[in-house]
């Protein structure tokens, strides 16, 4: 036979059935630290809008797996590539390790990282406007960790003139594919500090610069699948939910408990002196009495009402 488990037991259960798995998703561990940080852009290279090509390199000690987030801009509507780098070789993450969490204008993407290189990219379709000849570029980096320097790259397409850049290039450099490149970097970024990138240059032409160049350019990675639907399952804020819910139900079943006691608990006299009763009524060591069903007072004998609460008393 089941035995009938106290509300203090059941509600003490209850509440760590609860918050077990809202404290394995507080649990997790701090993001990985990142070692270096570079971002490219690539302005009509394949495609009229920006390719956005990330390197991160997270730092040495690393344990791996290690979930990796990236805020990108929301409106993205899929990855170019999420890869990893070993040995040389870039390496696809699998789609369905891939979780991507729309927060506002924002994206996260995360995923587990199985090595300390990790590259991703995307085209940007906002950030480059077309007046004419004349080309607008405004690219706002932000940062995803306290970062001593990142490095910054941005290609000059293919026929473009009076390539200005906004901070100032630090330098330039001509890449294997014969294009040229200006450099900059930003010191000392905040997680979530803002630095903000402007080009403006002339173009004549629409021709993508990729169609431009020598066949034996290199190829670009195939692109990632479209994301199609928000993937919230590792938001933190999932165990903060999860938490309150789990406090709500508790102060429900608390109170549902506690009212269940009043009901069946006999009401209590301030004259009536604690004691266990044997099988006849006699308390241990007293006189035999009579209760009263309603208040629970001592009752004198023959009495046909309590001269306590005045309730008529049942006979036996």
């Amino acid at each position: 036979m089941l035995k009938k488990v106290p509300p203090k037991t059941f509600v003490a259960l209850l509440f760590a059935l609860l918050l077990l798995p809202a404290a394995r998703v507080m649990a997790q561990p701090a993001p990985p630290q990142i070692e270096t940080m570079s971002v490219a852009l690539w302005p009509e290279f394949d495609q009229p809008d920006v390719l956005v090509v990330t390197h991160v390199q997270l730092a040495p000690g690393t344990t791996f797996p290690t979930q990796f987030t990236m805020q990108l801009p929301g409106y993205i509507e899929k990855m170019y590539a999420v890869a990893v780098e070993s040995n040389g070789q870039l390496m696809n993450v699998a789609p369905e390790q891939i979780n991507y969490r729309r927060e506002g204008d924002n994206l996260f993407l995360t995923f587990p990282a199985t090595e300390a290189s990790i590259q991703l990219e995307y085209y940007d379709p906002i950030i480059l406007t077309k007046d004419g000849v004349t080309r607008q570029l405004n690219y706002k980096f932000i940062a995803p960790a306290n970062l001593a320097a990142v490095n910054f790259e941005v290609q000059q397409p293919a026929d473009s003139q009076k390539f200005e850049l906004t901070p100032a290039a630090s330098g330039t450099f001509a890449g294997s594919n014969g294009l040229t490149y200006s450099s900059l970097a930003a010191s000392n970024l905040a997680a979530g500090d803002e630095f903000t990138i402007s080009a403006t240059y002339q173009r004549p032409t629409n021709t993508l610069s990729a169609e431009m160049l020598p066949a034996s350019s290199p190829a670009m990675p195939p692109p990632a699948p479209t994301i199609e639907a928000e993937n919230t399952a590792s938001s933190p804020y999932w165990g903060y939910g999860l938490l309150g819910a789990g406090v709500l139900l508790l102060v429900g079943t608390g109170g549902y408990w506690w009212r269940q006691s009043k009901k069946t608990a006999p009401a209590a006299d301030s004259r009536r002196q604690p004691g266990r009763k044997n099988k006849r009524g006699r308390k241990n060591g007293g006189p035999t009495a009579n209760y009263c069903f309603n208040c629970g007072a001592a009752l004198r004998e023959q009495a046909a009402f309590c001269h306590a609460c005045g309730a008529e008393q049942r006979q036996n």
